[in-house]
């Protein structure tokens, strides 16, 4: 991670004129760099402890690679019930809209129609007077 820092060190220590503010410049980047990638890399006190790092870390990715997979699964058995779904309201509205009968009209019966009208007569009654 510090190839190009030491490129440039190292150029311009090599070079006919070396100017020693630049070499100087370089090697103070050249610690810089090194002390704020040691802050971010994890410390580890024995072998045991980075094994345990990198089993966790391996781990980790195997568990969100079969979270994402499932996901994507379920992501994609709901697009196709959805799909389904939009097929059976539009095959309905297509229906509908057609305006033709399902069915043929049903007869009426001759005592059906003496019934329908002896129950509006009965409904029609007033009971409060």
């Amino acid at each position: 991670f510090l190839a190009d820092e030491y490129k440039d060190l190292a150029s311009e220590e090599a070079s006919s004129n070396p100017d020693p503010a630049v070499i100087n410049a370089a090697a103070k980047e050249i610690e810089r760099v090194a002390q704020v990638a040691g802050k971010n890399f994890p410390k580890f006190k024995t072998p045991y402890e980075r094994a345990l790092y990198m089993e966790h870390l391996a781990l980790r990715r195997s568990l969100e690679e079969a979270t994402t997979a499932k996901l994507d699964a379920l992501l994609a058995a709901a697009n196709k019930l959805g799909e389904a779904v939009d097929k059976g309201v539009g095959s309905v509205a297509a229906a509908v809209a057609g305006g033709e009968p399902r069915g043929k009209k049903r007869k009426r019966k001759e005592g059906e129609g003496e019934e329908e009208s002896s129950e509006e007569e009965v409904g029609g009654e007033d009971f409060g007077a």
